[in-house]
């Protein structure tokens, strides 16, 4: 080999190695900078719960300027030209993405979060005499969709990143940032129509007119629990008082449905779903439970609403946390025992159910008194009925067509995913068949991985539920208000009526229960294939469900689970990475 080769050869090879360790080099400042960026996000999330306004903007400084020394070191002709080498230019292009992605959301929502912070103050939200100050709430609107607007762009150039397919640390990091990118999207445009609907909701434009109904998780229904105990709410440009109060017997069980339905809702639920109050929420479905509740609350009192408002005792417990305790009559009600009292110290006190009912409507009433009548915080309210209807536990229905296709999509409205697009959806709802207050001591929760993709986008789903019995054996020292009187089931045993649905378009190929083929009967709900279920489950016993699902093609996306909410403060929705 000639000299001048063996230079060539020289200065090609340190040609090569100078080229390695300058992208060495920057690739390591840009993974380190994304997730510092990634860190301080979750930091963030703390001091937003801590209300640490200063805290908060210096975190989203922090996570502007750690996304643009990202983007500096891998915005430049090394990186675009190793983007487009076999093999390693599918991580190149995904550190880009992300490095823009971040400095173009970061930079530009720095702007309108700050005026947020700023107009989301007690002082600001709430007028002198303690009303909600509306016009407060409807300058919130712009500096949300500018937040939300930003995060969508961020979102839509990451949705592209195939993370299976890259390196291990970086995977991760893409996996991490992309999650809370959507989460926080999910919140910012929740904010947007909540911004829009507060001020004609609460009466801006004239009274307003609400039914709360306090659903009975210890008697589960499909959206959470049995409907037990109703309140009016008036409505007038921020000021809430309480009106009219029911119980479920001054509701008449009629002889045929209040609403028609159809044959799917016959098929699946019965005609009871339109003729006792107790059995509305049957259906998983809030926005028709609601129209049915609202229907039959027309029919007993002739009474003109603008809506519905299901809470349960867990949100109780929330609002508790904003208001401080309440004292109702010889009880202090707090965040920490009102659950256990209203859902199962009451049956084992009061021996009719008359006493009952009037037990569990005179602490609602007292609690929600309590929250209209003292200063409350209302910026620590909305966390806390944020975070329930984060749980499907705080949920709203307008009579208004309009204020209605706003809440539509959003988690408050509670509506059955139809089709979802590219997203499959899968749900798991559970019905009390035993008639008592048994499932108190029911523990649940839920799972979803997708196990594999198609050629042409079809997934493979793989869903688990573990649900978990507590109650004394044989009900041993419950009454038959909590365990039954052992017509439906023996005593101390459950029995669930479980529906599963199945992704639209797509269908459930095999279902298990401890390792064991269940047999199941099918129908449809709105273009969804559900399967139909009873299980009794014994004191102390343990039931692993295990399902898995088939989407249809070109359902790529990441996939959901949602799940009825329990009594217990636990999520009841899961996302899985997609397998496509």
């Amino acid at each position: 080999m000639t000299s001048w080769r063996r230079l060539l050869l020289g200065l090609a090879a340190g040609l090569i190695v100078l080229v390695v360790l300058v992208f060495s080099y920057q690739a390591v400042r840009t993974v380190l900078a994304l997730r510092e960026a990634k860190n301080e996000a979750h930091q963030l999330s703390g001091e937003l719960r801590r209300d640490d306004v200063a805290a908060v903007k210096k975190s989203l400084r922090t996570i502007e300027a750690r996304s643009a020394t990202a983007r500096s070191h891998s915005d430049n002709t090394l990186w675009n030209a190793l983007a487009r080498v076999p093999v390693l230019g599918d991580d190149v292009d995904a550190v880009q993405v992300m490095a823009r992605a971040l400095n173009d959301a970061s930079s530009k929502v720095y702007e309108p979060a700050t005026t947020l912070l700023d107009a989301l103050q007690a002082d600001n939200l709430r007028n002198q005499d303690g009303t909600v100050n509306l016009t407060a709430v409807a300058s919130l609107e712009a500096p949300l969709q500018d937040v939300a607007t930003a995060l969508q762009g961020a979102v839509d150039q990451v949705d592209g990143l195939e993370s299976d397919h890259l390196l291990g640390p970086l995977r991760d990091v893409t996996t991490n940032v992309r999650s809370q990118l959507d989460e926080t999207l999910s919140v910012a445009k929740g904010g947007v129509s909540v911004a829009r609907l507060v001020p004609p909701m609460m009466g801006t434009d004239g009274p307003r007119h609400y039914l709360l109904v306090v659903q009975n998780n210890a008697e589960v229904r499909s959206t959470g629990g049995l409907p037990g105990s109703f309140i009016m709410l008036d409505v007038d440009h921020g000021k809430v008082s309480l009106g009219a109060q029911h119980a479920v017997d001054d509701f008449p069980v009629l002889t045929q449905p209040v609403l028609p339905l159809t044959a799917e809702e016959r098929a699946l639920y019965g005609d009871n779903l339109g003729e006792n109050i107790r059995d509305t929420n049957l259906t998983p479905d809030f926005p028709r439970a609601a129209e049915l509740i609202n229907a039959l609350q027309k029919r007993a009192f002739g009474t003109t609403i603008d809506g519905v408002i299901s809470v349960d005792p867990v949100v109780l417990s929330a609002v508790l946390r904003a208001t401080g305790p309440v004292k109702v009559g010889d009880d202090t009600f707090t965040a920490h025992n009102v659950v256990p009292r209203l859902l199962n110290q009451v049956y084992k006190d009061l021996g009719t159910r008359a006493e009952q009912d009037a037990y569990f409507d005179r602490a609602a009433r007292g609690i929600f008194g309590g929250l209209i009548t003292r200063n409350v915080d209302p910026l620590k309210l909305m966390r806390q009925l944020g975070k329930s209807s984060t749980q499907r536990r705080f949920l709203v229905w307008s009579a208004h067509p309009e204020e209605q296709r706003l809440l539509a999509g959003t988690v408050a409205s509670g509506e059955l995913p139809r089709d979802t697009g590219a997203r499959p959806h899968v749900g798991l709802y559970l019905n009390d068949g035993t008639a008592a207050k048994i499932e108190y001591y029911l523990d649940y929760s839920a799972s979803i991985r997708a196990a594999s993709c198609t050629v042409s986008g079809g997934q493979t789903l793989q869903v688990g539920m573990v649900l978990d019995s507590s109650a004394p054996r044989r009900g041993y020292q419950l009454n038959h208000f909590i365990t039954g009187n052992g017509a439906y089931a023996p005593r101390g045993m459950m029995r669930l009526n479980l529906r599963v649905y199945a992704p639209t378009g797509g269908e459930l190929t095999s279902l298990s229960a401890n390792g064991r083929p269940v047999r199941i009967a099918t129908a449809d709900h709105d273009g969804r294939q559900v399967a139909i279920v009873t299980m009794f489950i014994r004191a102390h016993q343990e039931v692993r469900l295990s399902a898995e699902f088939r989407t249809r093609d070109g359902q790529r996306g990441d996939p959901v689970l949602d799940w009825t909410p329990g009594v217990r403060t636990t999520t009841s929705r899961a996302t899985a990475q997609s397998s496509c």
